[in-house]
């Protein structure tokens, strides 16, 4: 279920999302949270994409958010979440810097690999 949620005042989100400094045109950024008041449901969710200077800009209503890149191009990059309170009539500037994941496969030879025998 879509909710309308009105925003007043001029509390933004605002950064940058860079792996190795460069841009990372076109990721999308979300900030989730805070719930309504006696809400039982989801954070909200805001969310916006990334210009090809790499910065970005999502107005919110004042609360505390995680703001993060939900997903990279190619699933290479990890950026982290950034936890971050906006009051109102307030910019709060968020840098997410993407970094190489490890590899899919364990470097590992079976289940066991951890194990090891004492020689009993």
């Amino acid at each position: 279920m879509k909710r309308s949620v009105s925003i007043k005042g001029d509390a933004r989100i605002e950064g940058t999302v860079t792996v190795g400094g460069v841009p990372v045109r076109d990721a999308e950024v979300r900030a989730e949270g805070p719930l309504p008041v006696g809400s039982d449901e989801e954070p909200l969710k805001w969310g916006t994409r990334v210009d090809a200077d790499g910065t970005f800009r999502i107005p919110v209503p004042p609360g505390t958010y995680t703001v993060k890149v939900p997903s990279s191009p190619a699933h290479v990059y990890a950026f982290g979440l950034k936890n971050v309170s906006v009051k109102f009539d307030e910019s709060v500037e968020v840098h997410l810097r993407g970094e190489l994941k490890p590899p899919y496969h364990s470097q590992q030879k079976g289940p066991d690999a951890d194990w090891h025998s004492r020689g009993d």
